[in-house]
């Protein structure tokens, strides 16, 4: 089974920080069958920027170019199948009720058409969008 790394995963804030031994030890044995949205990308370059000049910003663009270099040949585009099911999604979320955001929709989206399972903390993000999702606070399966 290969795997799309939500930002929850990687992003160097919030959850992601104090992640613990076993998800960082899961992700090292699984490391060839994760991949990242370019969706994701945008989500830590914008985190960079906006931080830029406060604490934290230096140490976030050293993780994005960290980012760049071990998933370089992993990052999925969206393409413009891609952004029409997201475009789909986000509608099917919002009509349930839901507020998903466009980034949640894209990433959604992506492993929905390349057959992924989201690596997420965040599942009601993903609840209502049809995709398979796995929350690591909750199980880890075997790489």
């Amino acid at each position: 089974m290969n795997y799309l790394l939500d930002t929850s995963i990687v992003a160097p804030s919030g959850e992601s920080v104090g992640m613990r031994q076993a998800l960082k030890s899961w992700l090292v044995r699984a490391s060839d069958r994760l991949f990242l949205s370019v969706v994701t990308l945008a989500e830590i370059e914008r985190g960079s920027l906006a931080m830029e000049t406060g604490k934290g910003g230096t140490d976030r663009s050293a993780w994005l170019d960290l980012m760049r270099h071990l998933y370089s040949d992993r990052f999925l585009p969206l393409d413009i199948e891609t952004a029409r099911l997201s475009g789909n999604l986000l509608d099917k979320a919002r009509r349930s009720g839901a507020a998903p955001t466009f980034e949640d929709a894209a990433i959604a989206a992506t492993a929905s058409r390349r057959g992924l399972t989201i690596v997420t903390t965040r599942e009601r993000h993903f609840r209502l969008m049809d995709v398979h999702f796995i929350d690591p606070q909750q199980h880890l399966p075997d790489p």
